[in-house]
């Protein structure tokens, strides 16, 4: 379960930067359109949200749909998807209910080594760090705020 090679070629896509973010169940968010002002022409976003009919906000649920999280990646990557954004903070405080717990940033890290697209969660620096992924500059007042989210504190500062 690998992105399509056919990705690979900027030619081929719609965007030659093409952007996903994914959702909580039922939590529409604006972080897509919030993405999307500071994009360049270049840049595609899309939004997929996982499919739970039965979800009511509890960490069992989350917990619990953690294999969907691996299937959206899979979905987006499928369509062409460079990166992954997971926004919704929700899922980014779920550590399962077993009593080990499981940081998001790890599952992220799983799910990027298994499909071969990064998968960032939602913080602070979401944004920057997808941009810096696809090496593109944000654009606009809100884009160049960006900037000062890099820091010496920050150590993927210099990759």
């Amino acid at each position: 379960m690998t992105k399509p090679e056919k990705w690979s070629d900027p030619d081929k896509k719609l965007f030659p930067h093409q952007v996903g973010f994914t959702a909580p169940p039922m939590d529409f968010d604006a972080a897509p359109s919030d993405f999307l002002r500071m994009c360049p022409e270049t840049v595609g976003v899309h939004g997929r949200l996982l499919h739970a009919p039965d979800y009511a906000h509890r960490l069992s649920d989350r917990a619990g749909l953690f294999h969907l999280l691996e299937e959206t990646v899979h979905c987006l990557s499928n369509g062409g998807a460079d990166v992954v954004g997971q926004v919704g903070t929700n899922w980014v405080h779920a550590s399962g209910t077993d009593g080990v717990p499981r940081r998001f940033v790890s599952l992220g890290a799983d799910i990027e080594e298994q499909i071969g697209v990064p998968v960032i969660s939602s913080d602070i620096s979401l944004y920057w760090r997808i941009f810096r992924t696809l090496g593109v500059a944000p654009l606009g007042r809100q884009g160049s705020l960006l900037a000062s989210l890099q820091s010496s504190a920050d150590p993927e500062a210099d990759s």
